[in-house]
């Protein structure tokens, strides 16, 4: 949805021995909050659910 994985300024996979993490920067906080501003939790919920249930429909 905010293509924040998709972005290396905002999300990268760390490797600390066999483990990898996802970290996020705070460009990516300062992302998500303005879009959360922008829509409101409830309209990026329900973007959100409908991206889910399509993905599923599409692997049945």
């Amino acid at each position: 949805m905010a293509g924040l994985k998709s972005d290396t300024d905002c999300h990268k996979e760390v490797a600390v021995g066999k483990a990898r993490y996802q970290r996020y920067s705070q460009k990516a906080i300062d992302r998500i909050q303005r879009l959360v501003e922008e829509k409101g939790a409830d309209q990026i919920w329900a973007e959100y659910k409908a991206m889910r249930e399509d993905q599923a429909v599409r692997t049945a």
